[in-house]
């Protein structure tokens, strides 16, 4: 059975740090929640994980869609049904 661990927080938290090292302890991949990570385009406001990081983790949820693309909460469920 697949076990989801949420880590839920302010911005600058430490949530990213944490979910890296759980994910590598764990064995675990990472489903992104950020409302801007999921755009290809936007890489300036958002907290994406590093390219290091991307490499040490699966992360799921970023960079997935074109910014002139609709995604919505909607949309969101559904992806996560299909990654998890």
């Amino acid at each position: 059975m697949l076990k989801t661990i949420a880590i839920i927080g302010a911005t600058a938290s430490g949530k990213s740090a944490l979910a890296l090292e759980l994910a590598r302890e764990l064995d675990a991949y990472i489903l992104s929640l950020d409302s801007l990570a999921v755009y290809k385009e936007i890489d300036i406001v958002s907290a994406k994980p590093s390219r290091s990081q991307l490499q040490l983790v699966k992360h799921f949820a970023i960079d997935i869609v074109n910014i002139s693309l609709d995604f919505n909460a909607f949309d969101y469920i559904q992806y996560y049904q299909a990654v998890k």
